[in-house]
């Protein structure tokens, strides 16, 4: 087995499928159009290779080539290289057949299969390897959140609720003090209504 051409699955000793050769073909073809290989391994070890191959990305080939070459490459050509050394076979093309079929349609100028690598899959795929930190993380934002809302809603139900209670407080009051006053202006007319007038005097003669 050759280092350069070598695919993960081979570096891992595991079973080798068709994405063994689409992985070995993306290494030529990333020869071809920049003039390199996608990993340069003189005077590394062994683990070092293993993990080049494994676990580095390689570097655009519109990065990688001179500036005039890198600017035809930029775009499809990026893509289409970089999907056939994706580490994963699962979202590497399907066949060889697909591979050629994509490199076709990107001489014909027709849009290819190949797409960028998306934020979303490598979101995706930090949180399948930071699990633990990724839910400690969770779990301290959602208690923040929901100490965030209680607060919220704590500032904006207790003043209304005090306001509110002013207010019953200040009708009750105004009742209050409307029948003392209506209290105190009845004895005063009963006081005066039950007072009997003074009997007259005649003068004597």
């Amino acid at each position: 087995m050759t280092p350069d051409y070598a695919s993960p699955e081979q570096v891992r000793d595991e079973a080798i499928t068709t994405a063994t050769d689409i992985y070995s073909l993306g290494v030529l073809l990333y020869e071809l159009l920049t003039g390199h290989k996608p990993y340069q391994f003189g005077g590394k070890t062994a683990a070092e290779i293993e993990q080049s191959i494994c676990e580095s990305q390689p570097e655009k080939p519109s990065a990688a080539a001179d500036p005039v070459r890198g600017r035809r490459l930029r775009g499809d050509l990026d893509n289409i290289v970089l999907l056939a050394l994706r580490k994963e076979p699962r979202r590497c093309y399907a066949s060889v057949e697909q591979l050629s079929e994509d490199i076709q349609r990107n001489l014909a100028s027709l849009p290819v299969v190949a797409l960028p690598d998306t934020a979303r899959y490598r979101a995706s795929k930090f949180v399948a390897w930071h699990k633990g930190g990724v839910a400690a993380a969770a779990l301290v934002l959602l208690t923040l959140a929901s100490g965030s809302i209680a607060i919220a809603w704590q500032s904006r139900i207790v003043p209304a609720e005090r306001d509110r209670a002013r207010i019953e407080a200040a009708k009750a009051e105004r009742i209050s003090s409307g029948r003392n006053a209506t209290t105190a202006r009845c004895r005063i007319s009963s006081k005066f209504r039950t007072r009997s007038p003074a009997p007259s005097r005649k003068s004597s003669s």
